[in-house]
This record gives C-alpha cells, sequence and structure tokens, in this order.
C-alpha cells in the first residue's frame, strides 16, 4: 500500500502578527513621546505637535493598516475609532492617545479573525448574511470577493 501523504491544514496566518503588533504599539508610543516633548517648546511646539505629528501618525497607521489588509469598511466600530484618534490628535489635550487606537485596531482584528475560524459562529455569521431579512435590509446580497 501506498503511504498516503496528507498534510494537515493550514493555520490561518493572522493579518497582524505579535512581533509587527508590537512594534506598532512601540511607534505609537514613540509618536506619542515626540508630541509630549513639543508641548514644551513655547509658542511653536504646540502647533507642530498637533499639526504635523498629529497627521504624520495618523496617516503612518492608516496606511499601514491598509497595507496589511485590514478594512475600516468590513468593521464600522473601526472606522469610527480611526476617525475619533485623527480629529483627537487636533486637540492639543488628548492629542496623546493615538496608542489607543492602534490597540483597538490590532484587538479588533485579531478578535475577528478567532472568530472566523471558529466553525460554528463562521455557519451563524453566513447564515445571519445570507437570510432574506438582512439581505432586504440591506438592498441586496453580499458576495465576497
Amino acid at each position: 500500500m501506498e503511504a498516503m501523504d496528507e498534510t494537515p491544514p493550514k493555520k490561518k496566518e493572522s493579518k497582524i502578527s505579535l512581533p509587527t503588533a508590537l512594534l506598532m504599539v512601540g511607534l505609537a508610543a514613540l509618536y506619542e513621546l515626540i508630541n509630549f516633548g513639543l508641548t514644551f517648546i513655547p509658542v511653536v511646539g504646540d502647533p507642530i505637535g498637533t499639526f504635523l505629528v498629529g497627521a504624520m501618525i495618523d496617516l503612518n497607521f492608516w496606511m499601514w493598516f491598509t497595507w496589511l489588509g485590514v478594512s475600516y469598511t468590513k468593521n464600522p466600530s473601526r472606522a469610527i475609532v480611526f476617525f475619533v484618534s485623527m480629529f483627537g490628535n487636533l486637540l492639543p489635550v488628548i492629542q496623546e492617545f493615538a496608542t489607543i487606537g492602534v490597540l483597538y485596531t490590532i484587538l479588533s482584528v485579531w478578535t475577528e479573525e478567532k472568530l472566523e475560524q471558529h466553525p460554528i459562529v463562521a455557519a451563524v455569521g453566513k447564515k445571519a448574511l445570507s437570510s432574506k431579512r438582512f439581505v432586504d435590509k440591506i438592498g441586496g446580497p453580499i458576495s465576497k470577493p
């Protein structure tokens, strides 16, 4: 008899690995430290920190998450947190909270991926997305690319 060449199914890799997540959180903390340090420069420090560093934070993480395949339209709470964080960077009092938005996005991606791997949750989600009431509510069926 021939030996059967069965390979176990490969576990789906996460969009955001642990080293990448740690690097992202570390970079967000570094941006916050730079931003905090700029506030001590009289007259020009706060505007530079607010607008230049704040814009760099938002652009950097938006591009990084998009490059990793994280969708802001698939999970509306991610988009809300991103926009709140983006506008929060423009306010001098709460501009140092960019790390919270990055952490939330990473944790929501990991949670979503874990739920997609669970067979019961995946089956219930598939059934819910194809239900007539849901399809009528959104105006048509959802097709995955």
